[in-house]
């Protein structure tokens, strides 16, 4: 696969991410937020083990010790981000979780050896100030919440470098079926050990919401970044998740809350979306014009 067809793939993925923002907000007014993603990831499962249960057998150990590893830290990624949500902010949350696209290119050259070029850095810098202007600014205090949303910076970095690393020897459709398998299983037990348990109204939107961010937001997505990241490299994939806020954004002012309103975007935030978008049409057109190594 071609470097541009997989960073398309990547920008697809990140619009169905950007999808699920206002629907889950619709849905999580019925549903607790663990409740939710043990659903949307048993429903991935599932799938994923419909579609590719041949990928189980034989399965070697170190292939599930890998996977299990991705799980543990994309079940961290979005865990946390629901627990940092109680206790801050969500424009501090949406700041401070964006940070992997500093925290990404640092890794990916410590641990990985992959230089970070020029081109990257300022797309970079960027991107930093759309994120900041997006999120409508932070509060300047850091408190409980503040350091949650920085261990899903932390896990979100993690699972982008852990899914170039893993990749590399092993079937990245094996490897993404079993991070989301492992995920599930993380979930349930959260699910069981918090206040929402397994019950929930059966409620069309909340049905619906499981449905699509199961299906399309999780089976599809992540496994399809596990296939597609073989093909680009971990600063790259950075820079293009940035644009999820901008696609959730961009629903948001489509998909009407449940009063049946829809969400405005100021001037400010508007700026900031098109920062964002700069960012990562810089690193795709250099990438185009200049190729980029793996």
């Amino acid at each position: 696969m071609k470097s541009k067809n997989a960073d398309l793939l990547l920008i697809i993925i990140t619009a169905i991410w950007g999808l699920s923002f206002p629907i889950m907000r619709n849905s999580l007014e019925y549903i607790s937020e663990m409740t939710y993603l043990f659903y949307r990831f048993a429903l991935a499962s599932l799938v994923l083990f419909s579609l590719f249960c041949r990928n189980y057998k034989n399965v070697k150990l170190k292939t599930i010790f890998k996977g299990s590893c991705m799980g543990i830290a994309l079940s961290g990624a979005l865990g946390f981000t629901v627990l940092a949500l109680r206790y801050t902010t969500a424009a501090n949350v949406a700041f401070i979780t964006g940070l992997n696209i500093v925290i990404v290119p640092f890794a990916s050259n410590v641990i990985l050896k992959k230089k970070v070029d020029n081109i990257k850095k300022i797309s970079i810098i960027i991107a930093l100030a759309g994120l900041f202007l997006i999120s409508g600014g932070i509060e300047l205090s850091f408190n409980k919440g503040d350091f949650l949303a920085l261990l899903c910076a932390v896990c979100i970095s993690a699972q982008i470098i852990l899914t170039d690393k893993c990749t590399q020897n092993e079937d990245p459709v094996t490897l993404g079926c079993i991070q989301i398998n492992v995920a599930t299983i993380v979930y349930f037990v959260l699910c069981m050990l918090g206040e929402g348990g397994l019950l929930f109204p059966l409620k069309g939107i909340v049905i619906i919401t499981i449905l699509i961010t199961g299906v399309a937001g999780t089976a599809l997505a992540f496994v399809g970044q596990t296939f597609v990241q073989k093909f680009t490299s971990p600063s790259h994939v950075a820079i293009i998740f940035i644009l999820e806020p901008v696609f959730g954004a961009f629903f948001a002012l489509i998909i009407p809350k449940l009063d049946g309103t829809i969400e405005t975007i100021s001037l400010i935030k508007l700026i900031g979306c098109l920062l964002l978008i700069i960012s990562m049409l810089l690193t795709e057109g250099f990438s185009y014009f200049f190729g980029e190594k793996k």
